[in-house]
């Protein structure tokens, strides 16, 4: 069933029958001729003085399971930040170089893949979630762990999809519970993970997808992003605006449309969004479906996988973590507030955000910005009145085993409703690393013709430059960071 394997050998011709001893020995050719050093941005100092620095390393060691990766691309992240600083190491027998997610081309191949995949050519285009070491010019990834690149997606774009939307779909679909029809609160909503979330709660159909952000431009660009209603939290309280009597808890909870909440707010020329009320953004309406008709299918999907078996699941097996049948999930979300919080924030967050939960609502951590403590003297009496679940994941220390068959198993759904690609025709090249991508500055047309799942980019360095891509995601740049990799050919 393995989707990473079925979309790599659609993604080109496979050999005849009798080539594959053949292809072993073409890629045996090839990975003896692979230099013996690469370019790698490592880790220099400790803790707060901790910087990286180019240095020449061997190249990984191939296991048999193993595809070892030409990197083009590769997406920066927080946990980047932690391990530079010491605090957040890598699991052992991982790759002691930061990088978490790649876009690039197959270099050479570990003795079961070659045997095993002879479809696997030498250059198809590959995106992938790494084991760390993406911040280099090659990095060994086991095979279940990549997906092929669409087409129409440039590197950029592929570097800045995989952490990011594995990270979302795990938490935000399968522990948050997230179907046709919820309502999604989303913290941090401009950054690398908050954007996927909110473009993954659009794709799906919600009824309301709601984000917070640190400023007046972070909301507007969050309503491009997907959110109905963005909330710039630095001049007003986000749970208050979702539990006061006012047009947004009338939308949150069903009772009025989007276009009567726009209306509510007035109009603006060229139909962008408007300002309800002080720090809080209104989306203009989108189709009739949210998502568009791949959405609509996606999100009706999402709903049957919610109630039933699906082949949504399958892969992941009944102690994955996620909320596939008898999963104590109700048959359809409740409109009493919102249905799922992701959040990184923590600390006092967490009382506001089970004030804003609906019944049965899941709030699912995936950061602690604020730290990882209550305040003191909390009341979990909501958990109990509202039989709510506390829950929450970190996707770095799951098993090889785990993350593999996450990537096959979404890899699936995102070819079965072409959720990374463009409505453009357009085949990436070097000349478009970043085509797939939405950016700061995308025009109306960019934002529509986006694919549902097209990852944000708001800033992109050479390898070598990967302090600043640091620095930019310290300030709070909206965006994903991603780096770009030379080859001296």
């Amino acid at each position: 069933m393995l989707l990473a394997n079925t979309s790599i050998r659609r993604a080109g011709r496979l050999p005849r029958p009798g080539n594959a001893g053949r292809a072993i020995l073409l890629l045996r050719y090839f990975a003896s001729s692979l230099s013996a050093s690469m370019r790698v941005m490592d880790v220099q100092g400790a803790g707060q003085s901790a910087k990286l620095q180019e240095v020449s390393a061997p190249l990984p060691k191939l296991g048999p399971d193993d595809v070892l990766i030409k990197v083009h691309a590769a997406g920066v992240n927080r946990p980047d930040l932690l391990q530079k600083r010491g605090l957040y190491p890598a699991p052992p027998g991982s790759s002691p170089y930061l990088g978490l997610e790649v876009a690039g081309e197959v270099a050479a191949v570990g003795p079961a893949v070659a045997k095993g995949r002879p479809g696997l050519a030498l250059g198809r285009r590959v995106m992938a979630l790494t084991n760390g070491g993406g911040y280099a010019q090659y990095v060994a990834v086991p095979y279940a762990q990549l997906m092929a690149t669409p087409m129409s997606m440039g590197d950029v774009a592929a570097a800045a999809a995989m952490e990011t939307l594995l990270t979302t779909w795990y938490n935000v679909i399968q522990l948050g519970g997230l179907q046709r029809g919820s309502a999604l609160l989303v913290h941090g909503a401009t950054g690398g993970i908050g954007s996927m979330a909110l473009r993954l709660g659009a794709a799906a159909g919600a009824r309301a997808v709601i984000g917070t952000a640190g400023s007046a431009h972070k909301a507007q660009l969050g309503t491009h992003l997907g959110a109905h209603i963005a909330i710039d939290y630095s001049t007003a309280e986000f749970d208050q605006v979702l539990t006061s009597d006012s047009p947004v808890r009338e939308f949150v909870r069903g009772k009025i449309s989007h276009q009567a909440l726009y209306d509510a707010a007035g109009s603006v020329s060229g139909g962008g969004p408007v300002q309800l009320q002080r720090g809080v953004w209104i989306a203009p309406p989108r189709d009739a479906e949210e998502g568009g008709p791949r959405g609509a299918a996606f999100g009706k999907e999402l709903s049957v996988a919610h109630r039933g078996s699906s082949a949504l699941w399958e892969g992941l097996g009944p102690h994955s973590g996620g909320v596939g049948p008898d999963a104590g999930l109700p048959g359809t979300p409740s409109r009493d507030g919102c249905n799922v919080v992701l959040d990184v924030v923590g600390g006092s967050y967490l009382p506001r955000n089970m004030s804003v939960l609906g019944t049965a609502g899941r709030h699912v951590s995936i950061a602690f910005q604020q730290g990882s403590k209550v305040p003191p003297n909390m009341d979990f009496m909501r958990v109990m009145l509202k039989r709510l679940v506390l829950t929450g994941s970190t996707l770095r220390s799951r098993s090889p085993h785990f993350k593999g068959s996450l990537v096959q198993h979404i890899a699936v759904a995102v070819q079965r409703h072409q959720l990374l690609h463009s409505v453009s025709n357009t085949v990436a090249s070097d000349a478009n690393v970043a085509l797939g991508a939405v950016t700061p500055g995308a025009s109306s047309d960019q934002w529509r013709d986006a694919a549902p799942l097209a990852p944000f980019v708001g800033g992109v360095n050479a390898l070598e430059r990967a302090e600043d891509a640091h620095s930019a995601l310290e300030e709070g740049a909206p965006g994903k960071q991603v780096l770009t990799v030379s080859h001296d050919e």
